[in-house]
Parts: C-alpha cells; structure tokens; sequence
C-alpha cells in the first residue's frame, strides 16, 4: 500500500506523534491512553539499530495493538544513506526478537548503513 493511500482511507482519523530519539516515560504513557482507548498504533522511524530497537521494544509491549507503517526491507532499501553503521551498533540487532524486523535487521547488516524516516517523507511528497 502507498503512502497516500494509508492516510486517505475513508472515515479514518489519525493522529501523529513525532518523539525523538529513545522512547522515555512520557511518551510510553500517551501510547498508553491510546492503546486503552482502544486506538491502533503504527511505528515508523529511523532504519539503524537504535531504531530497530525500539520498534520491537514497542511491538513486544503493544502486541497485536501496533504495527510498523513504511518498515520493510525494500523501504529500508530505497532510502539508504551514505552513513555507515559500526560493526558495534550493527551487533546490537542481534537483540532484535520480531521476525519482522529480524528480517530488517538482516539485510541492514549487508549494507552496513543507516536509512532515516524523514527520506520517507521526501521519497512520497509528490503523492500527498
């Protein structure tokens, strides 16, 4: 599904939340209030460990409750960087237990480079 297609759903209302960096105490307690509010969450953000870390992080906490939005291997691929990952932050995404993102982990370990969210945003522009 495209970008504008997500969002552009019929009777849909959405609501985004941009924290930066690691996930702290207030933002776990706003996904909180959604999720008992009975809200769908979606996680989207940067492909390095860090990242991958913190969308399985929140897909063990949320279950069935979240999902990744834009966080495959082929939109990993599509927006790599020139930044280069360490092999030391790179052998963090062996802490990774979602298959999913194992499988992102994986290739993110091939090309040994970062991919960042707000390439996301310019790679669909022209659609919204």
């Amino acid at each position: 599904m495209k970008f504008y297609e997500f969002f552009s759903k019929e009777n849909t209302k959405y609501t985004l939340i941009c924290s930066n960096g690691q996930i702290n105490l207030s933002t776990l307690v706003i996904l909180d209030m959604l999720i008992e509010n009975d809200c769908k969450l979606y996680y989207s953000g940067d492909f390095d460990p860090e990242g991958l870390l913190i969308a399985d992080k929140l897909l063990e906490r949320y279950k069935n409750k979240i999902a990744t939005l834009f966080y495959t291997e082929n939109d990993y691929l599509s927006i790599l960087s020139n930044e280069i990952i360490s092999d030391k932050r790179l052998k963090q995404l062996d802490k990774i237990k979602n298959q999913e993102l194992k499988s992102v982990a994986e290739c993110m370990k091939k090309e040994k480079r970062a991919a960042y969210q707000e390439s996301l945003r310019e790679l669909f522009a022209p659609l919204m």
